[in-house]
């Protein structure tokens, strides 16, 4: 009997998409995407699977880079090894919207492989090659700090965007009443809001001002 159609083929991709536009669902649902590579929880183990999930979690990831902690990083790592280059571009993606891909960890097998793959960004195809790194290296994140006036004070709206993150959840954790709820719900949809929009803002500064980025 044929059962192909029980597996979630796209599942990944979209779960990836939709806790990457919904803050408030990623806060609750987040941590099952990361657990589908964690050996020690629900890791699954189809390659092509494994490619949903690495996207999906590269579409999370620069939406929400804050979100990605050390161990939800340490799932993906592995995968910049594998031998399935669609794999490793996807695990490369997802760490470095993260911020949390560092040049100098990366193994002489990965920095040598030449392959090229197509890449789906901005609602196109990219072709190979359409999509670089400055000097041969990935972007180890951005820089802590920026150089005008007006890029200081978009790094102080990051920071404010974060504190009223840890702040909605804090608040949540110990709200009494349907109302502080609800306060502290949009308090979080809004922090994520700013804070993703602060981050493309610095992001294209950093590519105006010749940036890591091309």
């Amino acid at each position: 009997m044929d059962e192909s159609g029980g597996i979630g083929w796209g599942s990944a991709e979209a779960m990836g998409e939709i806790l990457s536009r919904h803050p408030g669902l990623a806060a609750e649902f987040d941590a099952i995407m990361f657990s589908f590579l964690d050996p020690e929880a629900n890791f699954i183990d189809n390659p092509q699977l494994q490619q949903g999930i690495l996207w999906g979690m590269g579409t999370y990831a620069k939406a929400a880079p804050d979100r990605i902690s050390a161990y939800r990083a340490s799932v993906v790592v592995p995968f910049l090894d594998d031998e399935d280059p669609v794999k490793k571009a996807y695990a490369i993606r997802a760490l470095n919207h993260a911020g949390r891909l560092d040049p100098a960890t990366l193994s002489e097998h990965l920095l040598a492989d030449q392959t090229k793959i197509l890449m789906y960004t901005g609602g196109h195809l990219k072709p190979p090659g359409s999509v670089t790194w400055s000097g041969g290296q990935p972007n180890k994140g951005m820089p802590d700090e920026l150089p005008k006036k007006c890029d200081e004070n978009i790094a102080r709206t990051i920071d404010m965007a974060r504190e009223m993150i840890d702040l909605a959840h804090q608040g949540y954790e110990h709200h009494e009443d349907p109302g502080c709820g609800v306060l502290y719900g949009i308090l979080l949809d809004s922090g994520y809001r700013i804070l993703e929009l602060a981050l493309k803002e610095k992001q294209a500064h950093i590519n105006k001002d010749g940036g890591l980025i091309r």
